[in-house]
């Protein structure tokens, strides 16, 4: 997982958007400092988590197999335990939001 800013997306215009929840409100010039992006692309992701192995089809589904991996990149065993998923809206929710709030970027509704 890594961050990405998204230059002129329009999240109502968007067919990917299911729901917007409103958490606070940012300043004009907040958002225009480039604060935002300096604080959230030097926060922590997790490493990679999963994948496609695109060399080798399922014998009986003939889809590409999800691969699991380990903090260092390593596949999974079969039976091996595996880490918890990290989502992005768990890195959202963990890290994001109260680093905005920290800094004061992301400003309760008032």
């Amino acid at each position: 997982m890594y961050y990405d800013e998204k230059k002129g997306w329009k999240p109502g215009q968007s067919g990917l958007l299911h729901r917007l929840t409103p958490i606070g409100h940012v300043l004009k010039s907040d958002h225009d400092s480039g604060r935002i992006t300096a604080i959230l692309s030097a926060l922590p992701t997790p490493t990679k988590q999963q994948g496609i192995n695109f060399w080798e089809k399922d014998p009986v589904t003939n889809r590409y197999e999800i691969t699991w991996t380990k903090e260092n990149g390593e596949l999974y065993g079969p039976g091996e335990q595996r880490r918890p998923i990290f989502k992005c809206n768990e890195w959202t929710a963990q890290h994001a939001i109260p680093a905005l709030q920290r800094a004061g970027i992301l400003r309760p509704w008032s």
